[in-house]
């Protein structure tokens, strides 16, 4: 027995019917380039972009998983009905020789009745780009609320403060030279009052011995009476 003869017969005349020298299977318009998200075939991973936003430092493997796992499952390609009437026409033709082109053409035209198409899978994969986009926007607001609220409020709090101690720095400034300005008033006012008391002495001594002087001369005319 062939591998041919392990298809079911609504898959193998899917695959065959229209290929009978099974050499030039049906064409089938290639897909648009998608994100990589993921698909049954081996299609070339598609280019994604790129955004430059700054990086502190390398992201840990936990935090990254967390955040693969919500856009995967998100965006997974197989919980969407497309995807999973893809996938139930795909399952008979595992292990089977086909390439991806016979496989396609045999899944498209296994699901014709159920109305899948190229068209459908294809708008359903632009479908997922446009919610992992969205999931990119909502991502981005949510960062720029946490800027305001945790970055923002925190440089505000460092500039009140660096202000503050500007401030506290003027009030030492001031202080200091307050502090010098008396100290120059101190030494001022006992320099006037040591001049006054050395100008006191000199006069008093002055004029006392002036006064003994007299007293001596009154007391030698008294005394020769």
């Amino acid at each position: 027995m062939s591998w041919k003869d392990k298809i079911p017969a609504s898959i193998k005349d899917a695959i065959f019917e229209d290929e009978p020298d099974a050499k030039k299977p049906d064409p089938v318009r290639p897909p648009l380039a998608q994100p990589q998200v993921h698909v049954p075939f081996q299609a070339e991973p598609a280019a994604t972009p790129t955004y430059a936003i700054p990086v502190a430092g390398p992201a840990d493997s936990e935090s990254m998983s967390v955040f693969a796992d919500r856009l995967k499952a998100k965006t997974d390609f197989d919980a969407t009905p497309v995807g999973q009437q893809v996938n139930e026409h795909l399952v008979p033709l595992d292990g089977l020789p086909l390439t991806e082109m016979q496989k396609m053409s045999a899944v498209l035209k296994g699901g014709a009745k159920e109305g899948l198409t190229g068209e459908k899978i294809i708008a359903t994969l632009q479908g997922l780009l446009g919610i992992l986009n969205s999931e990119q926007e909502a991502f981005s607001k949510s960062v720029a609320a946490a800027t305001a609220s945790e970055v923002q409020t925190r440089e505000k709090a460092i500039q009140d403060e660096v202000a503050h101690a500007k401030n506290l720095e003027d009030q030492i400034s001031a202080s200091r030279q307050k502090q010098t300005d008396l100290s120059a008033e101190l030494i001022g006012a006992q320099t006037t009052i040591e001049r006054r008391k050395a100008q006191f002495k000199a006069a008093y001594d002055a004029r006392s011995a002036e006064l003994q002087t007299t007293i001596n001369h009154y007391q030698s005319i008294l005394q020769g009476n």
